[in-house]
């Protein structure tokens, strides 16, 4: 399971985004031990920064045939190009092998699709 949290401060940063990874069992879930999971966290591409929201839509699936779940995370309100506010992007945040929440992960804009870049148009309802 995984709950985002897009308008969440973050280092001080305004609605920078989080997403909550709870553990659960067959038992159910249990908010001790959940994690939390920003652009700050080891693995994740980028540094958390106002109005990201981070968490916007999430998702829980197999992007790499490996059997396991990756973690997708949106966030329209990233500047990934010069002059272009909140043009939004997708992170990609695979699992890790070692203790740590999440191993490497990439980071989607529109331009890596082929798509035009626009304000706010990438991101958000990915995983609808």
């Amino acid at each position: 399971m995984a709950a985002g949290s897009p308008d969440r401060r973050v280092n001080g940063s305004y609605a920078a985004g989080k997403v909550l990874l709870p553990p659960g069992s067959g038992n159910g879930v249990t908010g001790a031990g959940t994690r939390a999971i920003t652009e700050d966290t080891t693995g994740a591409p980028g540094v958390s920064g106002a109005n990201v929201h981070f968490g916007t839509d999430v998702d829980l699936l197999d992007t790499d045939g490996s059997g396991t779940a990756d973690l997708a995370v949106g966030g329209p309100g990233e500047n990934l190009v010069d002059g272009l506010a909140d043009e939004g992007a997708i992170w990609v945040l695979r699992r890790a092998t070692t203790g740590a929440p999440i191993g490497a992960g990439r980071l989607l804009s529109a331009e890596g699709f082929g798509l035009p870049a626009r304000p706010r148009g990438f991101g958000p309802e990915f995983g609808d």
